[in-house]
């Protein structure tokens, strides 16, 4: 089965998470920049190439998880859908997983604790209340007489795995291994990705400062508006090193291939 998990313990997404957030990459910046004399700022070099990196890592920490030959043999990243706006979901990821479901229901079915458990999931996560309507039967008798939504259920057996109880609900104060496993992954990705930011960005952000700009309407003598755009940067310094090089010494900025992390 294809199986996009509904809960944000399994997989939180990239908008404001563990994973990634707004102070992600001034982090990571700040973190290096210590390691270096002359730091150039990085980015990430391709947002969408590195959320598939990190997919596919939380994919492999769900398959270690899970795969145990018995109720599921194998499971593997197969894509990331995310919403238009992020104002009630967030990412979700898209795994392709070899399971037999019929024997984890059974499962989930006749032991007691974990009857209870699913129970209790379903209750407190897929109750209809107000600006919320469930389309997930929110007890056990109901969800297994309309055997829908499987993901559920699947995201309920992934939950007593990384908290190793049956009682998943409000687990959220502490982090569990499995979430530090996941945010190893993201960090790791993070690390493959981020790369120091272009020259024509490096010029750009500085001639954002009066006193750059200044000097370049003295020296350029073209018309400026509120500041400099990369595209007109990139006209003005592209062909002339010798402009460059007197912008550079003028200012007193180090040239951005003399920055130690530039390659």
């Amino acid at each position: 089965m294809t199986w996009v998990p509904d809960n944000h313990v399994i997989f939180p997404g990239f908008y404001e998470s563990w994973l990634y957030n707004s102070d992600s990459e001034y982090d990571f910046n700040y973190n290096d920049k210590g390691n270096f004399e002359h730091y150039m700022e990085c980015e990430i070099d391709n947002f969408k190439e590195f959320e598939v990196d990190v997919c596919k890592g939380v994919a492999d920490v769900i398959n270690d998880i899970l795969s145990d030959g018995e109720f599921v043999e194998n499971v593997e990243y197969a894509d990331m859908s995310s919403p238009h706006e992020y104002n009630f979901s967030t990412d979700h990821i898209h795994l392709n997983v070899d399971v037999n479901l019929f024997r984890i229901a059974c499962n989930v079915w006749y032991d007691e604790k974990l009857h209870e458990g699913f129970d209790k999931y379903l209750h407190e996560k897929y109750s209809s209340c107000s600006g919320f309507i469930s389309f997930v039967e929110n007890n056990i008798e109901a969800y297994f007489d309309e055997w829908d939504y499987l993901d559920v259920l699947l995201d309920y057996w992934m939950l007593t795995k990384i908290y190793d109880e049956t009682d998943v609900v409000d687990k959220h104060y502490d982090l569990s291994g499995y979430e530090y496993d996941i945010i190893e992954v993201a960090d790791q990705e993070m690390w493959n990705h981020m790369k120091p930011i272009s020259e024509v960005r490096y010029i750009c952000d500085e001639c954002r400062n009066d006193d750059k700009k200044q000097w370049l309407i003295d020296n350029v003598r073209k018309p400026i508006w509120n500041f400099y755009g990369e595209e007109e940067i990139k006209s003005i310094f592209e062909n002339d090193d010798e402009l460059k090089a007197r912008f550079y010494k003028e200012n007193n900025l180090v040239p951005y291939d003399q920055h130690d992390n530039v390659y």
